[in-house]
């Protein structure tokens, strides 16, 4: 694998995470996940837990969390080119997690929930040509 740049990084930012008042972003919680790890890896959570309408990425949505996010940080040509890995990588997490917690963990809780995850870890999978497409 290339070098990529790493930091500190969230490693779960979904909606549930992120604090609003009205379309102002007041703040970001639960930093349970937080490590040193690959910056693209929390960009790809990020479009994971952002940018889903019914188990498919919005390419739309995604796009511009990424100008937003190059806004600030621009992304290094051998990040755009894993992008879309760490987006299936990011959903395949979060299902396992949500399996783990939901069967182990906390055994009489919902259960199904992620399936969710792999539906949207398998939708990535199948458009990976038109996301590396988009991303490059």
């Amino acid at each position: 694998m290339p070098q990529l740049p790493t930091g500190l990084v969230h490693g779960d930012i979904f909606f549930d995470n992120i604090l609003f008042e009205g379309n102002d972003l007041t703040g970001i919680i639960d930093f349970e996940e937080a490590c040193n790890y690959y910056k693209v890896f929390d960009l790809g959570m990020c479009i994971v837990g952002t940018c889903v309408e019914n188990g498919s990425v919005s390419l739309d949505k995604a796009k511009s969390l990424l100008a937003g996010y190059e806004s600030i940080r621009k992304l290094e040509d051998t990040e755009r080119k894993v992008l879309p890995l760490f987006s299936e990588y990011g959903a395949i997490a979060t299902s396992f997690w949500r399996f783990r917690h939901h069967f182990i963990t906390n055994p009489h809780s919902q259960r199904d929930n992620y399936l969710e995850m792999v539906a949207v870890a398998n939708d990535i999978h199948q458009k990976s040509s038109s996301f590396r497409n988009f991303y490059l």
